[in-house]
């Protein structure tokens, strides 16, 4: 964040691997709030259509699940959900601008 700021893709993905590994190390409030983030950063450089965040918000709704937030999580993968059937049907971007 120091060296490129809080809205930088670099940010977003640090900051999705590092919930990944709280997930994985069982830290899953301070996953959450990594994988928070990460969604807040790419949808506001992206767009909440993008690919990449699909995959996202599916591991995000694990996150909320083992967390007792089940609407939250439901809300989750609901948007995965919109963003794989969007895509499916070419409305969505099918590249990212990630690379």
């Amino acid at each position: 964040r120091a060296a490129y700021g809080p809205a930088h893709p670099d940010v977003a993905q640090a900051a999705s691997n590092l919930g990944r590994t709280l997930w994985m190390a069982k830290q899953w409030d301070e996953a959450e709030r990594f994988y928070a983030e990460s969604i807040r950063i790419r949808e506001t450089l992206f767009g909440k259509d993008n690919p990449p965040l699909m995959r996202l918000y599916e591991e995000y709704a694990e996150v909320l699940h083992t967390n007792q937030h089940f609407a939250e999580s439901e809300t989750a993968r609901l948007q995965a959900m919109r963003i794989r059937v969007r895509q499916a049907l070419g409305k969505a971007p099918t590249e990212s601008p990630l690379g």
